[in-house]
């Protein structure tokens, strides 16, 4: 998801600046293009890394199972697999980590999404109605991605609300949850297929 949302930032930035430069307005300098590019895919390194160190070892997985679940002691001893994730610092962190990436990727995508629309009514008058439409599309194409991928945002969100409160029926929230999330890739299939006027049109053949 991390990575699915970074890529669709930097496809953003491409096409932003695509309209920019027939414009020859608001400009990005290259320099600054490869920071957002380098801060994007760092981004999922470090994700990962603060996840996989919010995790306890085995013997704490095992006490933790001992002390809380103790019937299931026995079965959870011989599954060779599985992980426990408590409520610690780190994952305080990742909480905190991911409302400010969330609020400045939002901020991000409103002032850049309002520009490209800007710029395509400047670009209008410039390009062939051919051309238009095809920068049209592809900036429809991608909001429409944006917004399907941010409702995807939610069953992980809804998964960290339910570690933070502590409610007795977790367990099968979060059964649900997962099972929502493992939608996101067809459903954006889907919302590409129709936000995009040529696999459309191929579709409807």
């Amino acid at each position: 998801m991390v990575s699915m949302m970074e890529c669709l930032t930097l496809c953003f930035v491409r096409k932003h600046q695509g309209i920019a430069q027939i414009m020859n307005r608001h400009v990005i300098n290259p320099l600054v293009i490869s920071l957002i590019t380098l801060s994007t895919a760092s981004g999922t390194i470090l994700s990962l890394v603060t996840f996989m160190m919010s995790g306890i070892g085995r013997d704490q997985q095992m006490e933790f199972v001992r002390e809380n679940y103790p019937t299931y002691y026995q079965d959870f001893s011989t599954l060779r697999n599985f992980a426990i994730y408590e409520f610690n610092f780190t994952f305080k962190l990742i909480a905190v980590g991911s409302f400010f990436a969330v609020s400045l990727f939002s901020i991000f995508f409103f002032f850049l999404i309002f520009d490209i629309f800007d710029l395509l009514r400047g670009v209008k008058k410039q390009i062939s109605a051919r051309n238009f439409q095809r920068h049209r599309a592809a900036v429809v194409s991608l909001v429409a991605q944006l917004v399907t991928s941010s409702l995807c945002l939610m069953p992980p969100i809804g998964l960290v609300i339910a570690i933070i409160s502590h409610y007795e029926h977790s367990q099968a929230i979060v059964r649900i949850l997962l099972a929502i999330f493992a939608l996101h890739s067809t459903i954006n299939a889907v919302v590409l297929i129709i936000s995009t006027p040529a696999y459309w049109n191929l579709f409807q053949k």
